[in-house]
């Protein structure tokens, strides 16, 4: 069955949005050379710390291989470290470094800018009911 033009056009428009918003995000974050993926990492272990490489593989939805790689160029800047886990002596747990926490913050300021870039004319009643609209939209697909 086949979308009414009006359902495919707002799945469109949210696809155009979210490029151009990760294009502008990451020119933001170049200086700080910082990827996406580098901050989806960092931004994981800043809402749970000692995280193994495979749940934040499994979280930031990429395989445990290219998980790896992202975290070693993490590790090998001082951003995170590996710690042997509590009980299972075969895992290592990721954690923030001090260094991986300001980094983060200063990224996040990056964000900010992008962000208020994006709703720069939207009243604040506009941002809360886009807001809301898209959380109706992650709803409405999550319970499928």
């Amino acid at each position: 069955m086949m979308a009414a033009p009006e359902q495919a056009t707002v799945g469109i428009a949210l696809r155009r949005a979210l490029f151009t918003f990760r294009q502008a995000l990451q020119c933001q974050l170049r200086p700080l050379n910082l990827s996406l993926a580098h901050t989806g990492i960092l931004l994981a272990l800043e809402q749970e710390d000692g995280l193994s490489g495979a749940e934040l593989a499994r979280r930031e939805t990429v395989t445990a291989q290219t998980m790896n790689q992202l975290v070693a160029r993490l590790v090998e800047r001082g951003l995170v470290e590996r710690r042997p886990h509590a009980t299972h002596g075969r895992i290592l747990t990721l954690h923030l470094t001090e260094a991986g926490r300001q980094t983060l913050a200063d990224g996040q300021a990056m964000a900010a800018v992008v962000e208020r870039c994006m709703l720069n004319g939207f009243s604040p009643a506009e941002r809360q009911r886009l807001l809301r609209d898209l959380e109706r939209c992650v709803t409405a697909l999550g319970s499928q």
